[in-house]
């Protein structure tokens, strides 16, 4: 839940369920299917969820990933989405504990600076437009070297950050500091 003042947006986590949020486009580019194979590590912890925003550019290609969930062993703790306005967008990271970018090939992406925007931590690669603007204090960072590192990766901060849940105030509310950061604003001065 995020309450809005003048000067900041403050967001308080649940302390009974772990909402992780992906967002995109089921393609290549954004690896889904790594995020797939990461949450199917993480089933066994008690109340987290696996909130899916998007869909393929066919029927199809969405069902693959549906069906990939399920091959993985990771279908019971997903929650599919399909394509919904921004604004419900906005709405679920609100509510999610974490934002997991898998994408491995894009400039800066919005997405990012829209959970930056809403306080959400963020765990992603280290890599393209967005590696230099996650940082430490706003989420996790892994290496981009293959997929089953990849995977072990995610897995551990995920899982870390799971069982640490006392570093997601701090880490939302350095998003503060890292949205006055990239502002307009910011920039002209």
């Amino acid at each position: 839940v995020i309450k809005k003042d003048e000067t900041s947006i403050v967001k308080t986590f649940s302390k009974d369920c772990f909402k992780v949020l992906w967002v995109g486009r089921f393609m290549y580019t954004k690896q889904l299917e790594i995020a797939l194979r990461v949450m199917s590590k993480l089933t066994g912890l008690k109340n987290i969820e696996f909130h899916i925003v998007g869909k393929g550019f066919t029927d199809e290609e969405t069902q693959a990933m549906k069906a990939k969930a399920l091959e993985y062993g990771a279908d019971s703790i997903c929650h599919w989405h399909g394509q919904i306005p921004n604004s419900e967008v906005h709405r679920l990271m609100q509510e999610s504990d974490i934002f997991f970018f898998t994408s491995i090939f894009e400039a800066t992406s919005t997405v990012i600076l829209e959970a930056i925007q809403n306080g959400l931590p963020i765990v992603c690669f280290d890599r393209c437009g967005f590696g230099p603007i996650v940082d430490d204090k706003i989420g996790i960072k892994i290496p981009c070297k293959n997929p089953k590192q990849a995977v072990k990766d995610f897995s551990t901060a995920i899982d870390y950050i799971y069982h640490h849940r006392e570093v997601l105030p701090g880490m939302s509310a350095n998003c503060k500091g890292k949205r006055m950061e990239l502002s307009w604003y910011n920039k002209m001065t």
